[in-house]
């Protein structure tokens, strides 16, 4: 699936995390994952329990971004699924993952306008990441 980056909108609904997990899997059915880069976005550093995330996954000109969704920020039903989406990726192949984190008025500016000027900043800003700290 190749999604064109001027028309990108976040997948699943914002602080709904089950429902954006549900919606991340199946908007990455297709995209192969072994070849992919996963960017968790994080609101804040140093905050992993309590933070909000979205979470980009790039595989050559395919783009997946979801909504605001995942993390402490939305209780032990945000983590969990944020914990999920990581094993169902690393299940399909993923291993290149990324963490970005970002001042909360940027991440939120970042899924208002996911265009092709933001992802970039978002991809230049990530560093290497374990998934395992996610799980």
């Amino acid at each position: 699936m190749r999604i064109p980056l001027e028309t990108l909108d976040p997948v699943g609904l914002r602080g709904a995390p089950l429902e954006s997990l549900n919606a991340m899997k199946l908007a990455l059915r297709g995209v192969k994952l072994s070849d992919a880069t996963v960017i968790l976005i994080a609101d804040w550093q140093d905050r992993r329990d309590s933070g909000r995330y979205a979470v980009l996954v790039r595989d050559g000109g395919s783009h997946v971004v979801s909504e605001d969704a995942f993390g402490g920020r939305y209780g032990a039903s945000g983590i969990k699924a944020l914990a999920d989406l990581v094993t169902f990726l690393c299940e399909q192949g993923a291993t290149n993952f990324k963490e970005s984190v970002l001042p909360p008025h940027e991440f939120t500016r970042l899924l208002e306008y996911p265009d092709a000027h933001n992802l970039g900043r978002i991809a230049a800003n990530a560093n290497p990441s374990d998934p395992e700290i996610y799980r």
